[in-house]
């Protein structure tokens, strides 16, 4: 509208209306520029979060294109060719042409460079360059649009540098921008667009003084009733953000009061509905909601009503009453989001409510199987975690030792960990299926997520014949006949100790055949211990000596044993406490007294070396991911727990 007055007065002087023809362009731009400003009219009026704009918008900017290019094309001699050119531009933005858009400003600027649309245009080509993400060409045109009239353009200007520091990462810049509007240029066009910029962006830095004081700005003093009406309603929103549900509802209340559409003033009462409940005054949110539904029936509002308060039962685990309020929900119409969103609820609410109608059934089938279902749609569909924590612990309890019961355990640490952020308690639920359930799938996966080490367990068909001389079968025998002790090595920082263990497979006349770690203590320990197992020889087997033993090395070398050559296998005590070692040692966790009975030992009974064969027991070789439940334990099968 810069030169919309000098454009009409022109008209009328000329005589337009009598004068035919000649002056016919004149009636041409002056309709297109109608068009364009009746289409700039709705778009001040819609939802600026909109992903694109109407059908009606769009034939508008049309038609204002298609005339001022009219002029261009059959009066190109005309003093009116710059307003054409610009008006062009400026429809051709508003429907996101922007290639267009800047052709046509850069066309006034080059063509007509003394024009006085001239900073029009440049301050058009910056806010297009600036839609496109270029920044560097925007704020030149910015720049030469001050030069040319930094006074009449200085809020605009303002306006949109601080757009481009916003989208550059310069939050300070661009709200010292924004607010500057808001104290300084109330008239300006831009000043509702800086203050709700100003909002959003304090809030999501968590500024909600901040970001109410700009909507509050924005809500007494923005001229259109659209743009008040806004700012008030997140004006509200930020007082619920921080718990102001008294300020909220007064908000609300005088935003639904001064709102000019009706469907405005049930949105802002459907607000104050919430606010009540928020603040823990139901009775009174509660008569908002009816008192909605009465006044707006069959709106939009009037479904969102009822909505909360089919929510409200929902919440409170009264799910037969929340199913049937959210059914009343369709009688305020099926194509609200209120319905959409009743009825997808509804569906969740009906398998709950079937599950425990069948577990109620005295010839259930699977009945474990159904009660961990149940357990899962009250966490994962309906949102209630603590009917949910409560059914995983009944199942645990009333199952316990099956395969529902520890995976509704885990399931509970899984609950405990990552709802209710109490990751001590998870812990000691995992602590326990790692250390009484220790090698079904969910203990494995219990002790991955503790860091303990895995380990599996595989029974050795053929049992092995120790045979020893006549009236030597109770003597203890030393399994190692010519022992190489390995090279000595320092100690790692801050390590009094270190032991290795190394599996070796002994051959029919004594000599190593493979070795392998059992126990590791990292390089370069493990290859002395092998390199030494590997030059050591053993008793045959056929003489006594077992086919694969255990073998113990410890640094530091004591000098007396290098001398003498003593003996490093584990003693009987030392065996006894590997083998009942705690959990997160390098051995088999629990093999004592039965357990360890039930293993085959494949050394020479009695003596000192005599630990679980490692192909019975031995850590899981690979690496595996940590456990997510939601793939895994909590519903799914196991095998990709473990490591086998």
């Amino acid at each position: 509208m810069i030169r919309r007055t000098r454009l009409l007065r022109a008209i009328v002087a000329a005589g337009v209306l009598a004068a035919g023809s000649g002056c016919a362009y004149y009636n041409t731009l002056y309709n297109a520029n109608l068009k364009f400003d009746e289409a700039q009219d709705i778009k001040r009026r819609a939802d600026p979060e909109r992903p694109k704009i109407t059908n009606q918008e769009e034939r508008l900017y049309d038609e204002a294109l298609e005339k001022a290019a009219k002029v261009v094309k059959y009066h190109p001699g005309s003093k009116w060719v710059d307003d054409a050119l610009l008006l062009m531009g400026k429809s051709a933005f508003e429907k996101g042409e922007y290639a267009t858009a800047n052709r046509k400003f850069q066309e006034i600027l080059t063509l007509y460079p003394n024009s006085d649309l001239a900073t029009a245009a440049l301050l058009w080509k910056g806010r297009t360059d600036i839609a496109t993400r270029d920044y560097t060409a925007g704020v030149e045109a910015l720049r030469r649009a001050t030069e040319k009239e930094g006074k009449k353009f200085r809020p605009d200007v303002r306006y949109f540098l601080g757009v481009v520091s916003e989208d550059t990462g310069d939050e300070e810049e661009a709200l010292g921008a924004y607010f500057d509007i808001l104290k300084n240029y109330r008239k300006s066009e831009w000043f509702a667009d800086a203050g709700m910029r100003a909002g959003a962006l304090c809030e999501e830095r968590g500024e909600y003084d901040r970001a109410i004081e700009a909507y509050e700005r924005v809500w007494k003093k923005a001229g259109l009733p659209e743009d008040r009406y806004r700012a008030g309603m997140h004006k509200g929103d930020a007082q619920i953000a921080v718990g102001d549900w008294r300020g909220a509802r007064k908000t609300y209340r005088q935003v639904g009061k001064g709102a000019t559409d009706e469907e405005d003033r049930a949105e802002a009462l459907v607000k104050v509905g919430k606010a009540l409940a928020s603040g823990g005054q139901w009775e009174e949110a509660e008569s908002t909601f009816l008192d909605v539904i009465q006044r707006f029936p069959r709106r939009e509002a009037a479904a969102q009503a009822q909505f909360e308060i089919a929510a409200k039962s929902d919440h409170d685990g009264d799910l037969e009453t929340a199913i049937a309020q959210y059914d009343l929900v369709k009688e305020q119409g099926t194509g609200h989001p209120a319905w959409q969103e009743a009825s997808a609820r509804m569906t969740e609410i009906q398998r709950v409510i079937d599950l425990r109608t069948e577990l109620a059934e005295e010839d259930v089938t699977e009945p474990e199987r159904k009660r961990f279902l149940l357990a899962e749609q009250l966490l994962e569909n309906i949102g209630d975690v603590d009917a949910a924590l409560a059914e995983y612990d009944r199942l645990a309890v009333d199952a316990a030792g099956t395969e529902w019961g520890s995976r509704a355990r885990y399931a509970e640490a899984w609950v405990l960990e990552h709802r209710l952020d109490r990751p001590d308690s998870a812990n000691a639920l995992l602590f326990r299926l790692a250390n009484f359930d220790p090698h079904t799938e969910v203990g494995k996966a219990a002790r991955l997520r503790l860091g303990y080490p895995v380990w599996n367990a595989e029974d050795i068909e053929e049992q092995v014949e120790f045979i020893r001389p006549a009236g030597q079968e109770d003597q203890t025998i030393d399994v190692v006949v010519n022992r190489v002790n390995p090279v000595d090595l320092p100690l790692p920082p801050g390590e009094a100790e270190v032991k290795v263990w190394v599996r070796v497979t002994v051959g029919e006349n004594g000599e190593p055949t493979a070795a392998k770690v059992a126990k590791s203590a990292g390089e370069p320990f493990d290859t002395a211990a092998l390199d030494a197992a590997r030059a050591s020889s053993y008793l045959r087997p056929d003489q006594g000596g077992p086919p694969i033993t255990v073998v113990q090395y410890v640094w530091p070398l004591p000098a007396s044993r290098q001398a003498a050559g003593a003996d490093d296998e584990p003693s009987a005590a030392e065996r006894d406490a590997m083998l009942n070692a705690a959990p997160n040692s390098s051995v088999a966790p629990g093999l004592s007294g039965a357990a360890a009975d039930s293993t085959n030992m494949t050394s020479a009974p009695g003596t000192a070396s005599a630990l679980p064969d490692s192909a019975a027991v031995q850590p899981t070789p690979r690496r595996v991911p940590p456990f997510d439940p939601k793939a895994g334990l909590r519903d799914r099968d196991f095998d990709s727990a473990t490591g086998d």
